[in-house]
């Protein structure tokens, strides 16, 4: 179990910058925010580098974020800044912030107290040896972290006072072992009850997740300005794989960036591991805790899609005036030229600013295209019809 400390900070305003023009390369990889007011740039790090590794560290759990992570760290150590702490450039804090002695005492003038649980680590992490105390940025409880503890940053220690390693363990309690999705609201508060068994701890934790939530993030290369939610986490995720080779019916389990057989001809693996099209979209909300299906035909049919209809109608060209209706995220469909199959035949993500990744074919690995542009305006008018777009929302 966790223990929080008696007296809770109030979320500290949100000034964000996360612009296309200057997203930082850390920030694009963990799909987090270029920078929040409140937030060390080491810890905001930490805390996109750990829900980016929870596919990982638990790949049943589905729906992390770094804003999950960030309203633990804002509620408990308020991001490893509490009385005067800091994070140092590989995340190690100083000086460690330890909690209370768990030793059944009274806490506060409302006569609320603590349990009781004597010494298990030594006073190796807490300095106590008689009873145990919360240690580090994420407040672990010595025998809790034995069975949690992270080594996040690969350095061989599991360290409950390095931010890198304690957002790492955090990720793995909140998800624990079973099937989780912290997209849903009533599973991200069975969660955080986990974390801790406070009612008042899980409602400030949580309505500091929906204010960070609301923080667009930036993402690989600039691309998906302004996107938020599990957009922003499709996007990021697609946008990792670029140059991962195409393979026809592929799973898209883990893209790698190259294929054992022959691009026409990829083995049982290639097929496992790489995309097609709508496989790399299916796998990308998977990220975010968003099912869709595995085919363009039946993700476009999907009824919990918005849909948003071509301006001149279904196997139109794709015109200016469609892609300004348009937001990061938005999953593109087109009747490809020549193509087998009903339509539609072929999708894409759109990123904003008229460019689209996608999976194009056996010829081509994942890439990121100005749809004008490629191949001589392709997608607008120069072969590939636009059946419609289909947006996630909720």
């Amino acid at each position: 179990m966790k223990w929080p400390f008696a007296r809770r900070l109030a979320a500290a305003a949100l000034l964000v910058t996360a612009s296309a023009a200057c997203a930082s390369a850390s920030a694009g990889t963990y799909a987090i925010p270029d920078q929040v007011e409140g937030i060390p740039d080491v810890v905001l790090r930490a805390y996109g580098q750990a829900a980016a590794a929870a596919a990982e560290i638990a790949p049943d759990c589905t729906g992390m974020r770094w804003s999950v992570v960030a309203g633990i760290g804002q509620e408990e150590s308020h991001h490893g800044t509490l009385n005067g702490a800091s994070a140092d450039t590989a995340g190690d804090i100083t000086p460690p912030i330890i909690g209370v002695a768990l030793d059944g005492g009274v806490i506060n003038d409302r006569g609320d107290t603590v349990q009781a649980i004597s010494d298990t680590d030594g006073g190796r992490y807490d300095r106590d040896p008689k009873w145990d105390r919360a240690v580090g940025p994420m407040q672990f409880i010595p025998a809790t972290w034995e069975t949690w503890g992270k080594d996040g940053n690969g350095d061989g220690v599991a360290d409950p006072h390095n931010i890198v390693d304690a957002a790492y363990a955090a990720v793995a309690y909140l998800c624990g072992t079973g099937k989780t999705n912290l997209n849903d609201p009533a599973q991200l508060r069975d969660a955080l009850y986990r974390y801790n068994h406070s009612s008042a701890y899980v409602e400030n934790v949580y309505n500091h997740i929906q204010e960070y939530d609301a923080i667009p993030v930036a993402t690989a290369g600039g691309y998906g300005a302004g996107a938020s939610g599990a957009a922003a986490t499709a996007i990021a995720w697609a946008t990792q794989h670029v140059g991962s080779p195409y393979v026809w019916g592929g799973q898209c389990m883990d893209p790698l960036k190259t294929i054992e057989g022959p691009r026409g001809s990829p083995t049982a693996k290639d097929r496992y591991h790489n995309c097609d099209c709508s496989s790399l979209v299916q796998q990308a909300y998977a990220a975010a805790g968003v099912s869709l299906t595995r085919t363009t035909t039946t993700q476009f049919a999907q009824d919990d899609l918005l849909a948003i209809e071509p301006v001149n109608g279904r196997g139109s060209a794709l015109t200016d005036q469609d892609l300004a209706a348009l937001q990061p995220g938005d999953l593109i469909y087109f009747a490809s030229e020549g193509a087998p199959g009903a339509p539609p035949t072929h999708v894409g993500m759109y990123l904003g600013n008229r460019q689209m990744i996608h999976a194009p074919n056996s010829r081509r690995d994942i890439e990121i295209i100005d749809l004008k542009a490629d191949r001589g305006g392709y997608y607008m008018g120069g072969g590939a019809r636009y059946w419609g777009t289909r947006r996630v929302v909720g």
